[in-house]
C-alpha cells in the first residue's frame, strides 16, 4: 500500500492489485491478464486522485483521469473507456455504458445507456466454482451472491449488477445504471465522499475493519486479505466488503460454484434488454485466465476469479442495462 486508501499491491507473477494514487485502485504490472496492466493484457491502472481503473495497453483496460474514481470518464457519468485494440470499456456519453466495437470484446459506450455489448471474439466472464462469490448483505449496491448459479443479474431499471441466482452473483437493486451510486460521480456503491466499493465508511476500502482500506494477504495463495486457504475476498464486517475468512464466498474459484472465470458454455455476460448490457456471443478473450500471471479466472494457487462451469452467466431481462443470467450457454 503506497497510498492513503485501500490498495492491493502485487509485483509478482500472480494477479495483483497495485495502487499508487490517493485512493484505492487496482494496478497490475505482471505478464498475465491483470487489473492495471501495462502489458498486452487488460489491466486496471489508476493514476489520478481517486481510485480509478486505467488501461493504456493493447488489452482491455479501464482508464480514469478525473478527480473522482471513474473508469476513464469524460462525461458526467462513470464510464469505462478503452482506447486499445482489445476488449475495453469506453464511455463518452452522459450515461455509463459499456460498448465494444473493436477487434476483440471491449466495452465501448457512445450512447446514453450504460451497457456492455460484446459481439466479437473478445473475453468473457466464466464461472465454475461453488464457493467464492462476492456476497454483500448491506443496504448499498453490492456484489452479492447467495444463489447457486453465480451470475450477474439485474432486476432494476438501471444498468447495474444484480445477482439473485443460485450462486454468488453481483446483486444490485438500485434504479440508476451505476454500481450502486448515491453521489454525483460514478462510484461503486458509494455512500461516502470517495469512490469505493460498497463503502459506508469514510474511505473507500475493500472489506475494511481497520482505519484504512487495505487488502491484506497472509495466505500462501495470491489472495486479497486472506487468512484462509482459499484466495478470496473475505468479509468479516457488517458492510459489503471484500474480505473473507470463511470458506464461502471467495474469488479463487476452482469448485463448482459461482465465480468469475468461465470457460464453460454457460456463464457469459449476455444481455437481451434495451439498456446497457454485457452481451457476449463469442468465446474469445475473456476474464477467465488460466495462465500463471495475475488474472481474473485463475486456476493457479493464487486468488483468482476463476469459473469453469457451464452454469453462471450474465444476462439481462430488464429495460436497464444490467447483468442477468438465466441461460446455460453463452448467447
Amino acid at each position: 500500500m503506497d497510498d492513503g486508501g485501500s490498495n492491493i499491491d502485487r509485483d509478482d507473477g500472480g494477479s495483483n492489485i497495485d495502487r499508487d494514487d490517493a485512493e484505492s485502485n487496482i494496478d497490475r504490472d505482471d505478464g498475465g491478464s491483470n487489473i492495471d496492466r501495462d502489458d498486452g493484457g487488460s489491466n486496471i491502472d489508476r493514476d489520478d486522485a481517486e481510485s480509478n481503473i486505467y488501461r493504456d495497453d493493447t488489452g482491455s483496460n479501464k482508464d480514469r483521469d478525473d478527480a473522482l474514481s471513474n473508469i476513464d470518464r469524460d462525461d458526467a457519468e462513470s464510464h469505462i473507456d478503452r482506447d486499445d485494440a482489445l476488449s475495453n470499456i469506453d464511455r463518452d456519453d452522459a450515461g455509463s455504458n459499456k460498448d465494444r466495437d473493436d477487434a476483440l470484446s471491449n466495452i465501448d459506450r457512445d450512447d446514453t445507456e450504460s451497457n456492455i455489448n460484446r459481439d466479437d471474439t473478445g473475453r468473457n466472464i466464466d464461472r465454475d466454482a461453488a464457493l467464492s462469490n462476492i456476497d454483500r448483505n448491506d443496504g448499498g449496491s453490492n456484489i452479492e451472491r447467495d444463489d447457486t448459479g453465480s451470475n450477474i443479474e439485474r432486476d432494476d431499471t438501471g444498468s447495474n449488477i444484480d445477482g439473485d441466482a443460485a450462486l454468488s452473483n453481483i446483486d444490485r437493486y438500485d434504479t440508476g445504471s451505476n454500481i450502486d451510486r448515491d453521489d454525483a460521480w460514478s462510484i461503486i456503491d458509494r455512500d461516502d465522499a470517495l469512490s469505493n466499493i460498497d463503502r459506508h465508511d469514510g474511505g473507500s476500502n475493500i472489506d475494511r475493519d481497520d482505519g484504512g482500506s487495505n487488502i491484506d494477504r497472509d495466505a500462501g495463495g495470491n489472495n486479497i486479505d486472506r487468512d484462509d486457504g482459499e484466495s478470496n475476498i473475505d468479509r468479516n464486517d457488517g458492510g459489503s466488503n471484500i474480505d473473507r475468512d470463511d470458506g464461502g464466498s471467495n474469488i479463487d474459484r476452482d469448485d463448482a460454484g459461482s465465480n468469475i472465470d468461465r470457460d464453460a458454455g454457460g456463464s457469459n455476460i449476455d444481455r437481451d434488454d434495451a439498456g446497457s448490457n454485457i452481451d457476449r456471443d463469442d468465446g474469445g478473450s475473456n476474464i477467465d485466465r488460466d495462465d500463471g500471471g495475475s488474472n481474473i479466472d485463475r486456476d493457479d494457487g493464487g486468488s483468482n476469479i476463476d469459473r469453469d462451469d457451464a452454469g453462471s452467466n450474465t444476462e439481462r431481462d430488464d429495460a436497464g442495462s444490467n447483468i442477468d443470467r438465466d441461460d446455460a450457454a453463452v448467447t
